[in-house]
């Protein structure tokens, strides 16, 4: 009697753990396995992707559900920034082709060497190879390059365009059909909103900051870590001066000069605020690290994970993990009940002190102030978690014997 009143109060238990389970977090089959699934993954925005083998050496892709035709060989498809538009290379004998959710284009003889979307989303542009040769096709004209080393490099609209050259004595930068001078090493950041562009290029031991082929005055030993963001009205990147230290360098249109942060031993993670001239880094000085937001420190013993903003910038977050593990929020700290793998890709929904993560069989949201923790299903694999402003609620994908799932959890 008191062992079938045991299993009862543990059954009792178990259904109302999964029900609380069920009220965050709820699991949808995706994809139903009738192909072997190579890869998956989920873009920055809304949409999820597969590759899947229906035959032997073929493939087809899968974006949100909806499939292509069967190729010899696909590429990952990549995204528009505004999250509306797609396109991959596919190839299939000796025909290439670059697919999108907008037409097909069919390219003979060729291979094809990189597809890009402008930042404004409006143009998609790709390059492929003839012989030697590679042609770089724009919204309003097609033009040859060659030994063309790197990615491209688009303006808001996609009309002008940016790309690295090799040389024999180092590297050019040629901006929109003019070549810079030529550099030992050269470092893009891209487009300033004006159509100039923004670039660090080394001569000798000496770094600088160019837009064109304007200098900036102040000279470094080592750049690193050059970002710009997507309205192309700030750019980021920390120097290293003659005395070793680091400095975290922040340009912006608001401001006449750059500005310079103090100086620190080591300086990492450059993070751009997404609408606001603000930078964060983390910082070491005499073995203490920070985290640093424009000039406020926050203490981050221990080791922590990388730095991101939330998508509407109202937050700045990491995880670190010293004797025991914590949430940092704007620099308020919250102590975890258990560790956590700070290599995970970290997600936070702004306002609600929630963070969502994947481990390699599942989606983890948690509570951080309740210390409170949900998961999705058990799976044999999964993608990077993201939050999902558009439907509310934390995302990863997770695949069981090639079916996929969308695991999904919010508050």
């Amino acid at each position: 009697m008191n062992f079938i009143k045991i299993k009862f109060l543990f059954l009792s238990f178990f259904i109302i753990i999964n029900c609380l389970e069920a009220q965050h977090c709820k699991d949808f089959l995706v994809y139903d396995g009738m192909e072997k699934v190579v890869k998956f993954g989920m873009d920055s925005t809304t949409h999820w992707w597969a590759i899947t083998e229906p035959f032997t050496n073929k493939n087809r892709v899968l974006i949100d559900g909806s499939s292509s035709d069967v190729y010899q060989s696909v590429s990952e498809p990549i995204f528009s920034p505004d999250g509306y538009r797609w396109a991959f290379a596919a190839c299939d004998n000796n025909y290439c082709y670059i697919v999108s959710n907008e037409e097909k284009i069919s390219l003979p003889f060729v291979k094809i060497t990189e597809i890009t979307f402008s930042p404004n989303s409006q143009a998609l542009v790709y390059a492929y190879k003839e012989t030697e040769d590679e042609i770089i096709v724009l919204p309003n004209r097609k033009i040859k390059v060659y030994a063309r080393y790197g990615s491209m490099y688009l303006s808001s609209g996609g009309e002008r365009i940016a790309f690295m050259g090799r040389r024999v004595d180092g590297f050019v930068l040629n901006i929109n059909g003019q070549e810079s001078s030529i550099f030992d090493e050269i470092k893009p950041f891209g487009f300033w909103q004006d159509g100039t562009f923004l670039f660090a290029g080394r001569s000798g031991d000496r770094w600088q900051i160019y837009k064109d082929g304007k200098a900036y005055p102040e000279s470094y030993t080592g750049i690193f870590e050059p970002t710009l963001n997507l309205s192309a009205n700030c750019a980021a990147f920390s120097g290293t001066l003659l005395s070793g230290k680091q400095v975290a360098v922040l340009i912006s249109e608001e401001y006449y000069e750059p500005l310079i942060s103090k100086q620190y031993d080591i300086i990492e993670n450059i993070t751009l605020h997404p609408n606001s001239p603000l930078v964060a880094f983390t910082a070491t000085n005499d073995g203490t690290h920070y985290v640093v937001l424009s000039s406020s420190e926050y203490f981050a013993p221990g080791n922590f994970s990388k730095i991101r903003f939330t998508y509407d910038g109202s937050e700045l977050f990491f995880m670190g993990c010293q004797t025991d593990c914590y949430a940092n929020i704007n620099g308020r700290k919250f102590p975890m009940n258990s560790l956590i793998d700070l290599q995970y890709t970290f997600a936070c929904k702004p306002g609600t002190r929630t963070i969502a993560y994947s481990t390699s069989s599942s989606i983890v949201f948690r509570y951080i102030e309740r210390k409170e923790l949900y998961s999705g299903m058990m799976t044999d694999a999964t993608s990077p978690a993201r939050y999902n402003w558009r439907t509310d609620r934390y995302e990863a994908l997770g695949s069981i014997n090639n079916r996929i799932y969308l695991m999904t959890c919010k508050n």
